[in-house]
């Protein structure tokens, strides 16, 4: 994950945890950056899904996630 505010990257298993004196508590979801601090709101539950679902793909594009891959086009020859 990447923080919002200073731009570095951080994985959001080892980030810190959000105020604990908010009345809100943890179910708030916001990650802190532990680089400055920044709360940022979590991943949702159904974008890591399609993370972990979408990434076990093997062959010749396994290297890259299905997001970072270039798009193929067909191409399509002109009718004259």
């Amino acid at each position: 994950m990447n923080c919002g505010f200073c731009g570095k990257a951080f994985d959001e298993d080892s980030s810190q945890p959000a105020c604990k004196q908010c009345p809100v508590g943890s179910g708030c979801g916001l990650v802190r950056c532990p680089h400055c601090g920044y709360e940022n709101p979590g991943t949702p539950g159904w974008i890591a899904f399609l993370k972990r679902h979408l990434g076990k793909k093997t062959g010749p594009d396994a290297a890259a996630s299905p997001l970072e891959r270039p798009l193929r086009l067909p191409v399509v020859q002109p009718r004259v």
